[in-house]
């Protein structure tokens, strides 16, 4: 946030904001499981958020393995195997594009602060899967479709 005020950017620094957003939402998200877990002893509440924290990960992966590929840090620079152009024709805003601003820490954590005053924890968690599980599948489709295309 620092280097953002003061106008400063460097690839490391890219990386950091990059990485530093994605432990951020997935140690709030593991401190939401494992709260809840302790006050209410669910273990089906346990079970879905430890994989959805794992579907997580692999969102990241695929979005990181993207990045490096790609020569950049730059998160908001992602595209989807079947959206990336060949660079001649501009590219009309997806539905990927438009849904990227809740898939945000700022987002995520403005949801997470209203459930937890709302006192919908497990709520939270439930609701969490779908997006999260969504996300995974898609990308998980994208990277079938990238390797697809190559071979």
């Amino acid at each position: 946030e620092m280097a953002r005020i003061k106008g400063l950017s460097s690839k490391l620094g890219a990386w950091m904001d990059t990485v530093a957003d994605d432990i951020l939402n997935n140690a709030l998200f593991i401190a939401l499981i494992v709260g809840v877990y302790r006050e209410m002893e669910n273990s089906f509440l346990l079970t879905l958020g430890g994989l959805t924290t794992l579907a997580s990960l692999g969102v990241s992966f695929f979005i990181y393995r993207f990045l490096l590929k790609n020569n950049t840090a730059n998160a908001a620079h992602f595209r989807l195997s079947w959206e990336r152009s060949t660079g001649h024709e501009p590219q009309a805003k997806s539905l990927f594009d438009r849904v990227k601003p809740v898939l945000k820490r700022d987002f995520f954590i403005l949801v997470i602060w209203v459930f937890v005053v709302l006192n919908l924890r497990p709520a939270l968690i439930l609701l969490s899967a779908l997006p999260v599980w969504s996300a995974f599948l898609v990308y998980t489709a994208s990277f079938i479709h990238e390797k697809m295309k190559a071979s």
